[in-house]
């Protein structure tokens, strides 16, 4: 049986940080959590992760920023931009940044891609 995934959530709302990381431990997978870029980034960059999940609109390090630093590392996370910015543009600005998924908050939907997303991250991790 493979090991748990191990995600870092980069969410500066206590609320939805604390609602989304007891989701994804339902879910089965290890969470780790950041309230900000810069927390975010140290801890990504001294710790393991497979997934990286990153609001965009955050204090201290955008994470734009935060991703494209991620995706420079080795080994690299997988990287998702979670976050209310839905416009085409906001996809091209995620993807230009290094970004391997751009999910929208806000719905089911994306609860579902996601969840989708990190199932398919899930079974690709070595027994």
């Amino acid at each position: 049986m493979a090991r748990a995934l191990r995600v870092l959530l980069v969410e500066d709302h206590d609320n939805s940080r604390e609602s989304f990381k007891l989701l994804l431990e339902y879910w089965g997978y290890s969470v780790d959590t950041a309230a900000d870029g810069q927390q975010g980034l140290n801890l990504a960059v001294n710790g393991t992760y497979d997934a990286v999940i990153l609001d965009l609109h955050l204090p201290r390090v955008d994470g734009l920023d935060v991703g494209h630093v991620l995706s420079q590392v080795s080994p690299r996370p997988y990287l998702f931009a979670y976050t209310a910015w839905s416009r085409p543009q906001d996809r091209e600005r995620t993807k230009n940044a290094g970004f391997d998924a751009h999910i929208a908050k806000g719905s089911g939907i994306a609860l579902d891609e996601l969840k989708s997303l990190l199932s398919q991250l899930q079974a690709r991790l070595p027994d």
